[in-house]
């Protein structure tokens, strides 16, 4: 029982052993190829756009991009030639994002949970489009809320039951 306790309890003159050292690089080895390949993943799954729509032409002299990946959404704002913002807000920091349409043409505004509160505000977008942004991205966010890792089930082959989800929203 003594010696029991002297292994599971060292004292603090009690040197480790190799074989201690050996059992704590291989941890340390272990979590860092684990987090090699979350990187992995993130680069090669997380940045794949799942839907790009951009505003209209003639009614937007320089159209701006609304892009949406797995983790996040971003606006790419151009104020004029060769000139451009990016905006990135990740899935699970957006509060809720709405869509005002008239015949034809919609806005999309997106408010994210972040202090101060920001809303992003994109017009104009053909009806269909802006409908299919909001399902998508409604879908992600029901999605994190859930503590779903998107990255993993791979949402490019899962758009239709994503914006299904979306949409039931």
């Amino acid at each position: 029982m003594e010696l029991q306790k002297r292994r599971l309890f060292p004292s603090k003159n009690t040197q480790p052993t190799l074989f201690d050292l050996d059992r704590v690089q291989q941890l340390h080895h272990d979590h860092k190829q684990k987090d090699k390949e979350k990187f992995q993943e993130l680069v090669n799954e997380g940045t794949k756009p799942l839907l790009k729509i951009q505003t209209i032409f003639p009614l937007d002299l320089f159209p701006d991009d609304l892009i949406l990946d797995s983790i996040k959404v971003t606006q790419v704002h151009r104020v004029f030639f060769w000139t451009e913002q990016v905006i990135s807000f990740p899935i699970q920091d957006i509060k809720y994002v709405t869509v005002e349409s008239i015949p034809f043409l919609s806005t999309i505004k997106i408010m994210n949970n972040t202090l101060p509160p920001t809303q992003l505000i994109l017009k104009p977008f053909w009806n269909r489009d802006a409908i299919k942004m909001h399902n998508l991205i409604q879908g992600l966010i029901a999605g994190s809320r859930q503590n779903i890792d998107m990255i993993k089930i791979q949402p490019e082959r899962e758009l239709p039951k994503i914006e299904e989800i979306g949409a039931a929203e």
